[in-house]
């Protein structure tokens, strides 16, 4: 499965590939076919990957069954993603034109303006100062 691909979409590469075997004359059997589902699950999803071969060595399960597993598993991640993401709150605009915010902000850009040109200033200092050996 490659990352970002849907359960669907590796299902429907997974049957085009089986067919082309029973086109050849070679059957994929079941157990062969969530054999290779299993391997091919993302990085991500190793905790369902060591689950699912636990469950298998207990169980029998069909390829049906390993893609239900895979389609709950997957709105699962969808929904953790969707939880977790941070919320944004806007805050309204200030409409206020106070001189004495534009003048603090003016004298903050400066401050950083010069702390930018001495970090400049020194660095150019600092490589011209390199000793020389002429021997």
């Amino acid at each position: 499965m490659i990352e970002g691909e849907s359960v669907d979409d590796m299902y429907t590469r997974m049957s085009h590939i089986r067919n082309g075997y029973t086109a050849l004359g070679e059957k994929l059997t079941d157990d062969r076919v969530v054999g290779k589902l299993v391997r091919a699950m993302p990085p991500s999803w190793e905790m369902l990957q060591i689950s699912l071969e636990t469950m298998m060595a207990t169980q029998e399960l069909g390829p049906e069954d390993l893609i239900n597993y895979f389609r709950n598993f997957e709105s699962r991640l969808k929904q953790l993603r969707i939880d977790s993401q941070p919320r944004t709150i806007a805050m309204p605009a200030s409409t206020s034109t106070n001189e004495d915010d534009e003048l603090a902000l003016l004298v903050r850009q400066f401050g950083d303006f010069r702390a930018r040109e001495k970090r400049f200033n020194d660095n150019r200092r600092r490589n011209n100062q390199k000793t020389f050996c002429f021997e």
